[in-house]
């Protein structure tokens, strides 16, 4: 049995990119990417390790090097070497473009023209990742945090980065400095992407239809969080279009 045969697959995800996926203070993977990983635990008896890195670069490069097996949450765009896999995407966000509060009118990439722009990644292939991106000035910053800070601080821009992602971190940390300006015109599919020699695991791309299956959800919430804290499975259960039931004082 190929599945039982199987090693403790080590996984590989962006630290601070919530709420796709990020580690939390236990040293454990949570967000949206966490529950579907807890359905391929469940159903299919796989399991995983987390190695632990600093930024979403290092784990690029860990994979590239051999030394991941499964990257979490991560697009065709990302820089993985040639012979990684992705699943179908399990999830699919906006990116949009954030400027500072006063900053003039922006309505699409093309009025970003000789701009200084914030972009996570590699610059190189930044008109690849947004077709329709003019001539900028790219800025390279390790994660979505330090693209929205470096528009705060006047280093930049404007970010460009997945809506998910930057609208929670405008709210929580920059309301009345930052805004989410305008569309990017561009939607991000993340996936899973697999090591050459764990390609036979790509079937496993029903997850979406396999929470679909159910005719509701039940959503327990920690007592002391409820009244705060949305729990990321359900962005899950809301994608998969099934209803749910959620405790809550």
């Amino acid at each position: 049995n190929y599945l039982a045969s199987l090693p403790s697959l080590r996984l590989g995800v962006d630290p601070h990119w919530a709420p796709m996926a990020f580690v939390d203070q236990q040293g454990r993977i949570d967000g949206i990417s966490a529950d579907y990983l807890d359905f391929l635990q469940n159903t299919l008896g796989i399991r995983f390790r987390l190695v632990p890195t600093r930024s979403w670069g290092e784990t690029i490069r860990l994979a590239n090097e051999g030394r991941i097996d499964i990257v979490v949450a991560v697009s065709q765009f990302d820089g993985l070497a040639p012979g990684f896999a992705l699943s179908a995407p399990y999830v699919r966000y906006p990116l949009v473009i954030v400027t500072g509060e006063t900053a003039p009118f922006i309505g699409s990439l093309e009025d970003l023209e000789g701009a200084q722009v914030a972009i996570v990644g590699d610059l190189q292939t930044a008109s690849v990742r947004f077709p329709g991106l003019p001539s900028v000035h790219g800025v390279s910053v390790g994660s979505a945090e330090d693209g929205l800070k470096a528009v705060a601080q006047g280093r930049a821009f404007a970010y460009i980065g997945n809506l998910g992602v930057v609208d929670r971190i405008v709210r929580e940390r920059y309301a009345g400095t930052l805004r989410v300006a305008a569309p990017a015109d561009r939607i991000q599919d993340l996936s899973f992407g697999v090591a050459p020699r764990f390609a036979p695991l790509l079937p496993a791309d029903e997850l979406g239809a396999g929470l679909a299956e159910g005719d509701i959800h039940l959503v327990p919430q920690e007592p002391d969080r409820a009244d705060f804290a949305v729990p990321s499975k359900i962005f899950c259960i809301m994608a998969a279009g099934r209803p749910l039931v959620a405790t809550a004082h």
